[in-house]
């Protein structure tokens, strides 16, 4: 708390009140604290991954883990026995189908469900972002689609369309948000072809792949027109 080099703002669950009182005591400049909430960084329902094997034993996500690698095809997917919703002491985090739903409005910060987490699929980030990744896989393209229909498969659109805002940090996808703003959200949104670089407002999410997929349809659609049209006038000149 002394360090010079450590701002007052660290404390999350304290947030601003906390940060002024470490200020004073430190004599630190007061610093904003940082408004972060636990994301999960998982979409293993909705990509439809198969369990692996079964598994017997303690029910918990750190006992199922050890056996290997966890009971699920896709080896970065979340466990589902709620580890996280035991640990978090703000009772943050509830199970539904075996995932965790996070409450924003109750979620501190305070991180013990991410360190508690075994598979590193919470993950805190900035409680106005923008946008996020759902999926904390690090394999390739073919093994993730040969598991998961809705994971990243590392095509790396994102990255190189958003330029230095996305990056592939140790196998996985990451945002850095202070360089993240609204145009390059959209931007790596609309570079996603497996729209699991999202909006974090599902509404907004559901009307951005809606344009996409209906801007797809009519470049489609115009193709085959212009094939169709060069293939006539090939055989009205032929004739």
């Amino acid at each position: 708390m002394t360090d010079p080099a450590c701002p007052s703002g660290k404390c999350a669950p304290g947030k601003q009140e906390v940060a002024a009182k470490v200020a004073a005591i430190t004599g630190k400049e007061a610093a904003a604290a940082s408004e972060v909430i636990s994301f999960l960084r998982c979409s293993r329902n909705e990509g439809e991954v198969k369990k692996k094997h079964s598994y017997i034993g303690f029910d918990t996500c750190q006992a199922a883990a050890i056996a290997f690698g966890g009971p699920y095809e896709c080896t970065f997917a979340c466990i589902g026995y709620g580890d996280c919703a035991v640990a978090c002491p703000f009772d943050a985090i509830t199970m539904k189908d075996s995932m965790p739903v996070i409450d924003p409005e109750k979620c501190t910060g305070c991180g013990v469900c991410v360190k508690t987490c075994p598979k590193q699929v919470l993950q805190l980030l900035p409680k106005n972002a923008e946008c996020y990744v759902p999926c904390s896989t690090h394999d390739t393209g073919k093994t993730v689609t040969n598991v998961c229909k809705a994971g990243c498969i590392h095509c790396l659109a994102c990255t190189r369309k958003t330029k230095d805002a996305v990056q592939l940090v140790n196998g996985r996808i990451e945002i850095d948000y202070e360089k993240c703003d609204e145009e390059a959200a959209k931007t790596g949104v609309w570079a996603c072809r497996q729209f699991i670089f999202r909006y974090t407002d599902p509404e907004k999410q559901a009307l951005a792949v809606a344009e996409i997929k209906a801007e797809q349809a009519a470049k489609k659609a115009a193709a085959a027109a212009k094939k169709e049209a060069e293939a006539t006038a090939t055989q009205t000149a032929d004739a």
